[in-house]
């Protein structure tokens, strides 16, 4: 399909001619895309914190990270606490974010495969003619019949039917790609991973796998194929292709990226807490949800907003500081801490007329080399092991 527009983040496009269709579709990405009415009938789309591809019937709309793409691959490997998860496509440079994870999935589940697949041991429950495995004496004396024919049994077989295998399958059937040689890799890959059952996993049940020293190796493939999902998921609308669309929302990115940086150069004994619900009031009646919560053994020590917002100047906006007061004080810690993806460099603090808090910013700038970012993550986190004075 060819291309409508190519688009970063928060720039608006040129008038388009859309139909009803494309805008129904944009409309279930209202809170990631504006769009406006123009003039002669056309409107203005301006993508708000979202990055991919999106199929709709006059073309294909190109959402440009407003960073370079190696660093929001970089991101994306930090996020999933996996960092070379993406290393060999960073050097890719501009190309589609969609075609990037394509491309180290199809590599990873290669080499998966050629190493060979694990088999395991997966329970079955069946209603047979003679018996085989054990009884399964509850559900069999359960049977209503008066006459029972069939045993109730339990066994198990060593097979390739296992759910860390099937959302190998799951993934590459929604795969798209606009290269060629990898459209013929993916279409190779379906052919071998064809004989395995099609897992319906959600993102958040693959994140629930556990690993030993034989299933590690599936790690990083399972880690692709969570980011993939959750974008197709995303960009899918009534009538799309699966995996026609393709897109990656920015805000929950940026928190998780924080998150899992600031717990990889912590350590022990400190713990990072993403999205911990809890109340403002003894009641609990007003429910706060904190992006990021530090602690040291048990204690509270920063509560952390990333903001993945553009602000004017350094100072932060008044309801974003009035929120981070909240935390602060519902969490009892002096400092409370604002992340920005831009370029102001260092660490501000406004403190509080009564002294009690102190309002701290800080810019992580995601358009820069990446050992600056690197290096204002390792300055965030030495502020965080430090008493706020």
């Amino acid at each position: 399909m060819s291309t409508l527009a190519r688009l970063r983040e928060w720039t608006p496009s040129a008038p388009l001619l859309l139909s009803e269709s494309s805008l129904r579709r944009l409309a279930e990405l209202g809170r990631l895309v504006d769009v406006r009415p123009a003039a002669g009938g056309r409107w203005i789309v301006s993508p708000k914190g979202v990055v991919g591809r999106l199929e709709l019937h006059e073309g294909t709309l190109e959402l440009l990270p407003k960073y370079p793409v190696a660093n929001l691959c970089r991101m994306l490997a930090a996020a999933s606490e996996l960092p070379r998860l993406l290393e060999p496509v960073t050097t890719l440079g501009e190309g589609a974010l969609p075609d990037l994870l394509v491309a180290a999935f199809v590599s990873r589940a290669e080499a998966l495969v050629a190493a060979g697949l694990r088999r395991d041991y997966v329970e079955h429950h069946e209603r047979l003619a003679a018996l085989r495995g054990r009884l399964d004496l509850p559900v069999h004396l359960r049977r209503p019949e008066a006459l029972v024919t069939e045993l109730s049994c339990r066994h198990e077989e060593y097979t390739f039917d296992t759910l860390f295998n099937g959302v190998l399958r799951q993934t590459t059937e929604i795969c798209r790609s606009r290269s060629p040689a990898l459209a013929v890799r993916l279409s190779q890959l379906r052919h071998r991973l064809a004989s395995l059952p099609l897992s319906r996993l959600r993102p958040p049940e693959i994140a629930q796998f556990r690993y030993d020293r034989f299933t590690e190796p599936y790690r990083p493939v399972h880690a692709l194929c969570r980011l993939i999902l959750e974008g197709t998921a995303l960009g899918l609308g009534d009538g799309a292709a699966p995996g026609a669309s393709f897109v990656v929302e920015m805000a929950p990115l940026f928190e998780r990226f924080v998150s899992a940086s600031l717990r990889a150069r912590l350590g022990p004994p400190w713990r990072v807490s993403l999205q911990e619900r809890t109340s403002l009031d003894t009641a609990a009646v007003i429910e706060i949800r904190p992006d990021i919560v530090v602690y040291r053994d048990d204690q509270a020590m920063a509560v952390i907003d990333a903001k993945y917002k553009l602000r004017r100047g350094g100072a932060p906006a008044s309801d974003d500081a009035f929120q981070a007061l909240a935390y602060a004080r519902r969490y009892g810690v002096q400092r409370a801490m604002l992340v920005f993806p831009d370029r102001p460099a260092g660490i501000q603090e406004h403190l509080t007329h009564d002294r009690a808090n102190a309002i701290a910013t800080q810019g992580l700038d995601l358009g820069a080399p990446w050992s600056e970012v690197e290096g204002a993550l390792d300055r965030l986190a030495e502020t965080i092991r430090a008493p706020a004075g």
